[in-house]
């Protein structure tokens, strides 16, 4: 209840428990009409409650196995597109346990009271009167986490003071560990890191990091879903094709739309060594980032890997940005053209694999291909 309200709530008499009304908790309104979602009224249950064990009401934001014997069982979204969000959060609480010795006091202290935030900011959805769809279960997964990261409680460090290699270690960490590619939730880590002003967005070389960044025309369709797992299936491929799993290097690809015209978007690919940042992969190869990158960038530009975002879409121009909003890059490049196929002989490319991504309104095609040697 005290972290939930920010500390003006709590129990009177220093007593252990007491009721928290549901405007209160929701709304943080404690007079004024009653909104419909804490309406009660004689059968208004349309549903049969699923019975928890009652530790599950009552958080302490450290034990973990809350989200899938409480949160997972009252909302069973495992294997839907929605379900990264209890993943993610399920391992960021993790972190705390699994990395205890990796982080100084300041580390601890801000894991430790962001993942009771995140658990706190869930407990709602397991009133008696809530029945939330898994996609408002991500919702409030994604809207709690900007502000848990920021504004974690009453005293307690932010995503501000945490030192870069900290920060990094963190999101890298988490990156390795998350099965599922949580673009939407990574992507978040960075926006919110981005608005304390600090140096760890500036520079990416200062850290031993690399942003690719694709720039991709005639984009028919803007929605931000299809964005997404473009820039997803478009990141895979690319560390598929360069091998990057096994010389130890991490990666994830998220969309940014820097141009105000509605047919081009960019595709940001963020590259990191294993070794240096994900502390479940200490003993990864060593690999030079830089490196890394610009052999990415000379085989995209001769045409040794070509990436196809089909769909009437064009991969325009490579380049190796410095800095978060690639206001500044090292290197840019023109992709080589798309081979074609003839019929005389066998093809001088073979596809390495190609993902469909379809839904009611649009289809993307995309495929990478690279040359036989």
């Amino acid at each position: 209840m005290q972290t939930k309200s920010n500390g003006h709530h709590r129990c009177q008499r220093n007593e252990t428990t007491c009721w928290y009304q549901c405007m209160l908790e929701l709304h943080n309104k404690n007079n004024g009409s009653v909104y419909p979602d804490c309406t009660c009224s004689r059968n208004a249950l349309s549903y049969t409650p699923i019975a928890l064990p009652v530790w599950c009401y009552s958080l302490s934001g450290r034990n973990c196995v809350w989200y899938r014997d409480c949160l997972e069982k009252h909302y069973p979204c495992k294997g839907q597109d929605n379900s990264y969000a209890i993943d993610f959060s399920e391992k960021f609480c993790k972190l705390y346990e699994q990395q205890f010795t990796k982080f100084n006091q300041t580390g601890l202290l801000w894991i430790d009271a962001v993942r009771k935030c995140i658990q706190v900011n869930f407990s709602p959805v397991l009133r008696i009167f809530a029945h939330n769809t898994c996609q408002e279960i991500k919702t409030i997964a994604f809207d709690s986490h900007s502000k848990c990261y920021r504004y974690p409680g009453q005293e307690k460090p932010s995503i501000c003071d945490l030192s870069a290699g900290e920060w990094w270690q963190v999101f890298w960490t988490l990156k390795g560990a998350v099965m599922q590619a949580a673009t939407t939730s990574f992507k978040q880590m960075l926006d919110v890191i981005q608005t304390c002003g600090t140096n760890i967005l500036t520079d990416f070389r200062d850290f031993g990091m690399a942003l690719i960044q694709m720039k991709i025309e005639e984009v028919k369709n803007s929605r931000q879903d299809i964005l997404e797992k473009t820039s997803e299936v478009a990141s895979k491929m690319l560390s598929e094709g360069m091998g990057w799993m096994r010389k130890g290097i991490l990666h994830i690809g998220y969309p940014t739309n820097s141009y105000p015209y509605t047919d081009t978007f960019f595709i940001n690919v963020l590259i990191a060594s294993s070794r240096e940042y994900d502390l479940n992969y200490e003993n990864a190869p060593k690999v030079n980032i830089t490196d890394a990158a610009i052999e990415a960038a000379k085989a995209i530009e001769k045409g040794d890997t070509q990436i196809d975002v089909g769909h009437g879409m064009n991969f325009t121009k490579l380049s190796i940005c410095v800095d978060y909003n690639c206001k500044d890059s090292s290197l840019q490049i023109t992709p080589a053209p798309p081979k074609t196929k003839t019929s005389a002989g066998p093809s001088t490319t073979a596809q390495v694999t190609a993902v469909i991504i379809s839904t009611a309104t649009t289809l993307l095609i995309l495929s990478v291909r690279m040359q036989n040697y």
